[in-house]
């Protein structure tokens, strides 16, 4: 076992961390939760509770081997209402070597990424979600550090290219990445395979 993991989700709408300072329940807008979810996992599903309706109007669980079911059976139901947030504690994830992505064979684990992100583009143009602008803004109140990450994610699992392209111009319109700071920071934090990778991609091979 390799300890635990918590990550609290970001108030998309705000910086006020009253509400988990306070132990206060955030009503947030679900699609742009549903678009966060291009970079981040909040939510194990025993935490999780479904208004019936919404996720038979989503089209119930996705269940398909060669994808994150989970999450994005999460976006569909989010991209139709609001997300009630508890930041309490309610349960603990055990992060240890038997987890499903911990024994994915590397391969099989990227294939199910790049499903993952190229079924949450559909699913968002088919709802109406303007993601993209959502995207970006979202990116905006995460660290240089953090970006790169992302972008580094992005990059390795085969991300299509506007979110790959976002998360590139989000890094270059960054004022402290700018020049050589770019230039000397991006290679260690984002990877130079997965700098070469996203070149690959923006020309299209």
């Amino acid at each position: 076992m390799s300890g635990f993991k918590s990550k609290l989700l970001r108030n998309p709408l705000t910086t006020d961390t009253a509400y988990i300072t306070h132990d206060l329940p955030l009503i947030v807008d679900g699609r742009a939760i549903a678009v966060s979810l291009f970079h981040s996992f909040y939510f194990a599903h025993p935490t999780i509770a479904f208004r019936r309706s919404v996720l038979v109007n989503a089209g119930g669980y996705h269940d398909d081997p060669e994808n994150v079911s989970d999450l994005i059976t999460e976006a569909r139901v989010l991209c139709r209402g609001n997300l009630a947030y508890d930041p309490r504690r309610g349960v603990i994830f055990t992060d240890h070597g038997e987890n499903a992505p911990r024994t994915m064979d590397k391969k099989f684990k990227t294939l199910t990424y790049r499903n993952m992100y190229r079924v949450l583009v559909a699913d968002m143009k088919g709802c109406g979600v303007g993601w993209p602008s959502i995207l970006r803004a979202d990116l905006q109140r995460y660290s240089d550090s953090e970006l790169m990450s992302v972008f580094s994610d992005w990059a390795r699992y085969g991300a299509p290219k506007d979110v790959q392209r976002i998360g590139w111009e989000s890094i270059r319109s960054r004022q402290s990445l700018g020049g050589l700071k770019l230039l000397t920071k991006a290679p260690r934090k984002v990877g130079l395979r997965n700098l070469l990778r996203f070149g690959a991609a923006m020309v299209g091979r």
